[in-house]
């Protein structure tokens, strides 16, 4: 069984944690959205184009969580947070988490029986994270 991390204590003051707490997240998530992001592909593939439509916001909110999350990590200046901040809120909401979780369930990817929960937090963490970060980086130019 995976041993949980010691938490980290965020604070908009402290950018080293805020970024290792990205690098944390990735570390624990972009394996199954990567895998989440290949499954949405196939599916839209596979489904006539006015209904593969629909599944491009979820498709591009993945893809700029990872992306963004990563060059948070790396202290990397985001080209657009406002995709990455979008892209958060989007995955916070509840109904948004149940359908990732649905299509890990289809994709037959194990997930503790907490996940939804956790996910929920680590992604308000992340919200916190790139809202302070990417408001340094302006700040900074």
């Amino acid at each position: 069984m995976k041993q949980d991390k010691p938490v980290l204590q965020l604070s908009a003051d402290d950018s080293q944690a805020l970024r290792q707490a990205c690098k944390d997240f990735l570390e624990e998530y972009q394996p199954t959205l990567n895998k989440v992001e290949n499954h949405l592909k196939k599916m839209m593939e596979n489904t006539e184009p006015t209904y593969a439509q629909a599944y491009s916001p979820w498709l591009k909110g993945l893809r700029d969580i990872c992306m963004g999350i990563y060059m948070l990590s790396k202290a990397i200046p985001l080209p657009d947070p406002a995709a990455l901040l979008d892209a958060l809120k989007m995955f916070s909401f509840e109904s948004t988490i149940q359908l990732l979780h649905d299509i890990c369930m289809s994709c037959k990817i194990k997930l503790q029986n907490d996940w939804i929960k956790k996910f929920h937090k680590d992604i308000e963490t992340m919200l916190f994270a790139a809202a302070t970060l990417t408001n340094k980086q302006s700040i900074a130019r």
